[in-house]
């Protein structure tokens, strides 16, 4: 089968393994049922030579062909062709008559508009070196004529094309040529068209005329995609076998569509479908229904099916919803390329008057589109919509879409590439490896720079990731590199990186900024009035405090372009269609060869995943404002700098100044103004790939001899956290990253404090790498407002604000002093000597030490802006002069004597210190990494006992004084270990990596196992979990029927077996893995519903196999908590932990209901509940990211609150000789005692992170799990 048909088989496992359910029915020519009745077009398969045109490229050995065409025509008719070079005027409005035309996409503007109507394919690969295709074209515009090409990459491949276009007419009896699909191409180009031709019966028979199936719409788009491909193989190789093919599937999808046709509409109608096939479809049946494979009354059969294609195409949900000018995204953007496309076919030939609204809404998307980048995220989807406006733009021949679009969207494309050939992140982001500047055919979007302007860094970029230090990556457009508007074949060196800024920034489009500003005018909170509680009273709408002109969307610092050289790229867009919050975080830091700040996921979009601030006000978080307001940005001739700012970011404005000195290092002051009094706890996170290590004040991150340093000059505290799942999932499953072991989440912490409005707190950290460690930053703190940094021997001081001295002064608020250069940055007045300099607008100062030469710079020197052809417009210094420059002005600027950042000066969270745990309370040594626990009654003593799972599948139990009861192996890593009642009888579930589940009996014996299916479709790519993930008992179908085993997956999937171990279904939950489920009688119908918290997008709730999604808060949600599970009397509920900083009680009544939601500050870790202190109520505890325990009551109501030293990973609730007590471990492994109101009684140091607090049944006594396996 095609190696690109389909990305998986799994839809034919499901169809064969149920294929009783839908019946069998092959779809094959014989059926011969139409769906509309449509006179195929004529066609005129021949071609006349009298009156024919020749069209030539303008270069002499091409015109030389054209002259030797014309002699043989003469020869043959009479006549006199006539040659002409390519008509720009024809590339936009076609052209009539029989004509032929020579060249490629680089040299022939008329064979570009065949190209960009795939009618040619002709570029610098295909046919490739020496190679040719001649084919006919009939009647190419629908204004009559039929035109040869002679497709040639290069003048031999033309010269060998004509010579057989001459002995093709030599041999003609009559002045006319015959219809023409004749191939001769190189090995190297014919190797793209060698996939194996199979199982077309099998594809045919997947098909079924049935509704509401994702899996059986998943077969007939798979028909599309392999007669798409067929098509296109036959198309240009000529090969039979591909034309076989390509008929036998056509014929097929004809069949079925034309007798199911309300079927076939509403499975091409599937969300899935975003219609990337449908343009190609009809373009190529244009040209090969010519070619005598097809009967007439089978081509009026196909006809009619296209034309319902093309119909289905128009009712596509996401145009029918689109309004009539915004900016356009992925789901929008291509169904209207693909309509475009289809109705262009039938309105040249059929001229159906349904055609011209059909074909509008297409247009609608393009011509109404605000944004000719995108409204979405992330350096994949950004990429989309640009591909696609050049689609557009060569197909309708309409080449505004690329003059106004292919400058800016190349630009901002290429500063998401770092020098490594690495795409960086911002938004959704495929894991490492998965997605390059070669994939999702995005690589055209640099190919067409690189054709239509001279800059080279367009190929470079593209020449780095292919043959850069990561080739590993997933570059499919290398693989079928045809059709990617490769308009040369080159080789582009290592540019001169002084020829570039050494940091840009690009701006957010006014249609994009428009947009989100109607949507938040518009914003109405997401749930009921009928909701009651304090989150719901302080509820505020999203402010746009930040003009358009303020904006940026992405910002790069580059140093160079060589692999040693830095990189660094900031985000200006907290918003978009997926809602990532990295406003003004850093999405990527490479250097010295090495990834070593990169913000790379797809489904998590909270401060938290994020190189940045996360800030906790009153123990709550909010979203992160929408845009980023940028100050600065520019490069002053060697040190780059810019200054950006989160306005009114949860109480306060958070501003970020980037200063790289020569491009060596990055100095980094997160500055944070508050707006509004109020309790603030301060996270700044750095998302690390590499080795890490405290030193000091110091994280030292190390990747196989290269070190990268971050060093913290702010009273702050230290912190690492490891993030083991999503480093497998992001860095060591598609393309394994050779130089880290470890992610490591980086956090500098200013503990909570009280602050009123108008005071200041912030982070000052200076990020460098090296490979030599004589050749590490190193750096001293001299004041609270004055560093040292010193690499080698040079030097420099940073001061903040203003610098008052006698040689040199300055009302700016920055400056750096080298060894070489001052610069002074938001600067309108400065004196230096006797010398006043004063500028009406605040500028970028920067004076040579030496010369005495200065520069003044506008504050947006480098902030990317273009004119109405698209080309960028660079600025210079604004005003320059000269000054007598003394060498010891700035020697001292007052600077008082060196004192280094003392430990004292770091805010502590409380005065209690940390009592050791006694080694006397070790229960028992697990001598193994925990990876799950869970505490029962194993042996029947009413005490409960501790089940062990650890990483390497080791399960044990111990009894409630330590004593090993016995051991079992499990295959892989053990993600949940549990013992569950199926009605009375205990079973032991356990749950691996590597998607095994065992079954155990009480005494740890075997029962059975169950292997679950792992291949590509079922594991996903993204997301933090990984194989099987949950099981639970559920009375799905009843307490008087036998219960069944729910098992969850990393992946959506979601399985029930019977006790026997039987598979007995599947279902696909929407969407992604399964964090966690739980199943209880919500609707009190004596049937248990399944609850299930999906890491994204929303929850799911199935209702009798009814599968109801949640389509609020989100996304992401970590932990399902049932409440009054077991009640006679009062309706279970289910508390929702999520990723939003929020818990939400929801029920089901007929509809799922939602009664509450509370801000708890952080993503939720933990939730537990019980009637601990015995009032007859229910208290709910919770423990978050954000350093918060919080008890609530049963109305959502905040009990009690507190703020810890670190985040919290457990909670639980205990009573000891008649009081209450509250327990909350914190990572770094302490236990926090807290009383019923609220006080901290004590907090406990244990030697390793604490994994579990295990609290008997009684709620008496607990047990403490470590993750080192300790249990005490």
């Amino acid at each position: 089968m095609f190696k690109n048909l389909f990305k998986s088989g799994f839809f034919l496992l499901l169809f064969l393994a149920n294929s009783d359910l839908f019946g069998a029915e092959n779809f094959h020519s014989a059926d011969s049922t139409i769906y509309e009745k449509i006179s195929p077009r004529l066609l005129l398969k021949t071609t006349s030579l009298l009156s024919i045109k020749i069209v030539v490229p303008d270069e002499p050995e091409w015109k030389a062909l054209a002259n030797d065409l014309q002699r043989i025509i003469k020869k043959k008719t009479s006549l006199t062709a006539d040659i002409s070079t390519p008509d720009p005027l024809k590339f936009v409005k076609g052209w009539s008559g029989n004509t032929i035309v020579l060249g490629n996409l680089g040299n022939n503007k008329q064979m570009a508009r065949l190209y960009g109507m795939r009618l040619s394919y002709a570029d610098a690969v295909y046919p490739g070196k020496a190679g040719y295709q001649l084919a006919t074209l009939i009647d190419p515009f629908g204004s009559g004529g039929n035109t040869i090409i002679i497709a040639a990459s290069d003048i031999a491949g033309a010269k060998f094309g004509t010579e057989r276009l001459i002995n093709i007419i030599k041999d003609q009896k009559e002045s006319s040529v015959p219809w023409l699909l004749e191939v001769n191409i190189p090995i190297i180009t014919s190797d793209y068209f060698n996939s194996k031709i199979k199982n077309e019966d099998v594809l045919l028979a997947a098909m079924k005329p049935v509704k509401e199936n994702e899996v059986i719409a998943d077969a007939l788009l798979a028909v599309l995609a392999g007669i798409k491909s067929s098509g296109e193989y036959y198309q240009l190789s000529a090969k039979p076998e591909y034309g076989d093919s390509y008929k036998k599937l056509l014929l097929g999808y004809a069949s079925f569509v034309n007798k199911y046709p309300s079927e076939a509409i509403y499975q091409l109608g599937v969300r899935k479908n975003m219609w990337i096939q449908g343009e190609k479809l009809l373009q190529n049946w244009s040209v090969i229904e010519g070619s005598g494979l097809f009967s007439d009354s089978e081509r009026a059969k196909i006809v009619s099916a296209l034309f319902l294609t093309c119909k289905a195409n128009y009712l596509d949900n996401y145009l029918v919803r689109a309004p009539e000018s915004a900016p356009r995204w992925n789901h929008e953007i291509f169904p209207a390329l693909s309509l475009v496309g289809s109705c262009n076919y039938f309105m040249n030939y059929y001229k159906f008057p349904e055609l011209t609204e059909w074909k509008s809404r297409g247009d609608m998307i393009f011509r109404g589109n605000t944004s000719y980048i995108s409204m979405d995220e992330g350096s994949d989807y950004l990429a989309h919509l640009p591909v696609a406006n050049i689609d557009y733009a060569m197909l309708s021949g309409d080449m505004k879409f690329i003059n106004r679009s292919l400058r800016p969207s190349a630009d901002l494309h290429s500063m998401m590439i770092d020098n490594l050939g690495t795409l960086s992140g911002g938004g959704d982001t495929y894991p490492f490896g998965m997605s390059s500047a070669y994939s999702w055919g995005h690589s055209q979007l640099l190919n067409a720079a690189s054709w239509y302007y001279t800059d080279p860094i367009y190929n470079f970029l593209l020449e780095r990731t292919r043959t850069g230090p990561f080739p590993g990556q997933k570059m499919p457009d290398l693989i079928y590199p045809i059709h990617r508007y490769i308009a040369q074949l080159k080789t582009t060196g290592q540019p001169d990186g002084n020829l570039y800024p050494k940091v840009q920034a690009q701006e957010i489009e006014k249609g994009v900024y428009d947009d989100l500003k109607t949507l938040i005018d518009q914003n109405v909170p997401e749930f009921q009035e009928s909701l009651k509680n304090d989150d719901l009273k302080i509820q505020k709408k999203d402010r746009m405090s930040v003009e358009q002109k303020e904006t940026f969307h992405k910002l790069t610092f580059r140093s160079g372009f060589g692999l040693n050289d830095n990189y660094l790229i900031l985000d200006g867009f907290s918003a978009g269609k997926h809602g990532h919050q990295d406003g003004n975080t850093i999405l990527n830091y490479s250097a010295k060869g090495r990834l070593f700040l990169n913000d790379r996921d797809y489904i998590q979009n909270t401060p938290e995943y994020h190189s940045g601030l996360v800030v906790v006000k009153d123990g709550k978080q909010r979203k992160k404002p929408p845009l980023v307001k940028l100050d600065w940005v520019a490069d002053l001739e060697g040190t780059s700098t810019s200054r950006s700012i989160v306005p009114d970011y949860n109480g306060l404005d958070w501003e970020r100044t980037i200063i790289s000195p020569e491009g060596k290092f990055f100095i980094i002051y997160d500055d944070l103004k508050i707006r509004e009094s109020g309790r603030f706890l301060l996270k700044n996170h750095w998302q690390s790939l590499g080795t890490p290590k405290i030193e000091d004040q110091t994280f030292r991150i190390e990747q196989k001899g290269v070190n990268m340093l971050l060093q913290n000059l702010a009273p702050a505290d230290l912190r690492m956290k490891d993030i083991y799942g999503h480093f497998i999932k992001y860095w060591k499953t598609v393309y394994p990253y050779p130089f880290a072991d470890n992610e490591t989440v980086l956090t500098e912490v200013i503990n909570e404090k009280e602050y009123i409005k108008g005071d200041h707190a912030g982070f000052i950290n200076v990020l460098s790498s090296h490979s030599e460690e004589s050749d590490a930053v190193q750096t001293k703190v001299i004041s609270s407002d004055i560093i040292e940094i010193q690499q080698g021997k040079s030097k420099w001081l940073a001061v903040k604000g203003a610098v008052n001295s006698p040689g040199y002064s300055s009302n700016g608020t920055f400056h750096l002093i080298g060894d070489q250069e001052v610069v002074s940055a938001s600067v309108t007045r400065l004196k230096i000597g006797s010398q006043e300099l004063n500028f009406q607008h605040p500028v970028l100062f920067k004076l040579n030490k030496k010369s005495g030469q200065w520069k003044a710079f506008d504050l947006l020197k480098n902030k990317i802006s273009y004119d109405q052809s698209g080309e960028p417009l660079r600025q210079g210094e604004i005003d320059s002069g000269q000054v007598q420059w003394k060498d010891d002005s700035v020697k001292t600027l007052g600077i008082a004597p060196a004192n280094a950042l003392k430990e004292s000066q770091i805010t502590r969270y409380d005065s209690f210190r940390s009592m050791q745990v006694k080694d006397s309370n070790k229960l028992y040594s697990f001598n193994e990494q925990v990876s799950s626990s869970f505490a029962t009654d194993l042996n029947s003593d009413k005490k409960d006992d501790i089940l062990l799972g650890g990483i390497s599948g080791k399960v044990q139990a111990i009894d409630s004084k330590g004593k090993l009861l016995w051991t079992f192996s499990a295959k892989g890593r053990v993600n949940e270990v549990s013992l569950q009642y199926a009605g009375n009888r205990p079973l032991i579930f356990i749950a691996t990596e590597n998607w095994y589940m065992h079954v155990l009996d009480i005494n740890g014996k075997e029962l059975w196992n169950y292997k679950f299916p792992d291949d590509a479709a079922r594991k996903e790519y993204k997301g933090n979990l990984i194989g099987i993930t949950n099981i639970r008992i559920a009375n799905k179908n009843g307490k008087d029927q036998e219960p069944v085993i729910m098992v969850g997956t990393q992946f959506r999937y979601l399985y029930e077996l019977d006790l026997q171990g039987k598979l007995r279904a599947e279902t696909a939950l929407y969407f992604y893995g399964i964090e966690d489920m739980e199943y209880a009688d919500l609707d009190a119908d004596g049937k248990e519903e399944g609850i299930f918290a999906l890491e994204y997008y929303y929850y799911t709730l199935i209702k009798d196999n009814e599968l109801i999604t949640g389509k609020s808060g989100g996304p992401g949600w970590k932990i399902a908590h049932v409440l009054n599970k077991d009640s006679k009397t009062v309706p279970p509920t289910v508390l929702l932990g999520t990723k939003q900083s929020e818990i939400r009680m929801i029920g089901f009544k007929d509809k799922v209901q939602e009664y509450w939601i509370t801000n708890v500050g952080g993503e939720v870790n933990d939730i537990r509940h019980g009637d601990f202190n015995n009032d007859g109520k229910f208290e709910i505890l919770a423990g978050t990211e954000g350093f918060q325990f919080y008890v609530l009551d049963d109305k959502g109501n905040t009990i009690i609150r507190n703020t810890l030293s670190d985040r919290v990973i457990k909670v639980a609730g205990y009573r000891q000789s008649g009081r209450t007590y509250y327990l909350a471990a914190t990572a770094q492994g302490i236990l926090y005692l807290i009383s019923e109101n609220g006080q901290i009684e004590s907090k406990v140091q244990f030697p390793a992170e604490i994994a579990n607090i295990l609290v008997g049944k009684d709620n008496s006594e607990y047990r403490i799990v470590l993750a080192n396996g300790e249990l005490y």
